[in-house]
């Protein structure tokens, strides 16, 4: 499988501003549902666009945006009012001018889309396994896109550390209902409970900005794999909790 790419926004210290990942207020926001965009997308444009407006739906969903609501400029794609996004992908290797690069690799960047500023940093090695320091070791949240955490048992130390030591909101995506099922009755075998699912995250269901095509799977015949189709979130529990979740 792919290595899996998780995005992650700076948090800001407590002694710092906190000027990340801004929307408008409610009255201020220009009213255009992701639902309205998505519609208007032809099936090669969903299958471009489906990590990007999945990753944006989980952070709205999960209220990250609107926690740093008051930004005066309309940010990204100009409808929904982010001002600076900052994008930590990491996995065992990935490509830079078409070459695998393995080993402690990091190679930030920044580019203006727009009102939008994006940081983009790619960091090799597993996610439980790679330094994380400054403002990227605080993540809003942690996505992962095809993990196959059904068939690595390795996923289960990085989870814990989104979850546990970060205190992050885990989303992750699956090819189909099956195998989203199998995601997560194997995060209940590796040791978290339920309560990780339940409201800011969610059960498995069908993501609504799943890719438009689809291919056959050579391993279960009959279950086509459409990437992005099914996704779920676990959240952290505890009173130290920044995501709205209270312990048990």
């Amino acid at each position: 499988r792919a290595a899996p790419a998780r995005v992650a926004r700076p948090s800001a210290g407590p002694d710092e501003a906190r000027p990340p990942m801004a929307l408008h207020p409610p009255a201020q926001r220009p009213p255009v549902p992701l639902a309205e965009q998505w519609q208007d997308l032809a099936e090669g444009e969903r299958d471009r666009h489906s990590r990007a407006l999945t990753a944006l739906s989980a952070l709205l969903r999960l209220g990250l945006p609107a926690a740093a609501a008051g930004s005066e400029c309309v940010g990204l794609g100009e409808l929904h009012g982010v001002r600076r996004v900052a994008l930590l992908l990491i996995g065992p290797a990935f490509c830079h001018h078409g070459a695998h690069v393995t080993g402690q690799v990091l190679r930030p960047g920044v580019v203006s889309m727009g009102c939008c500023e994006v940081e983009v940093a790619h960091l090799a090695g597993l996610y439980h396994e790679v330094p994380l320091e400054g403002p990227l070791s605080k993540p809003d949240a942690v996505i992962a896109f095809q993990p196959g955490i059904w068939g690595y048992s390795s996923w289960e130390p990085s989870v814990r550390r989104a979850l546990v030591d970060l205190k992050a909101p885990f989303v992750f995506t699956s090819y189909n209902d099956a195998e989203a099922d199998d995601d997560h009755g194997s995060l209940e075998e590796m040791g978290f409970p339920e309560e990780h699912w339940v409201d800011p995250g969610w059960l498995p269901e069908p993501n609504p900005f799943a890719a438009g095509s689809s291919r056959p799977s050579v391993v279960n015949e009959g279950r086509p794999l459409r990437e992005q189709h099914w996704w779920q979130c676990l959240a952290p529990r505890g009173p130290n909790s920044e995501h709205g979740v209270n312990g048990t």
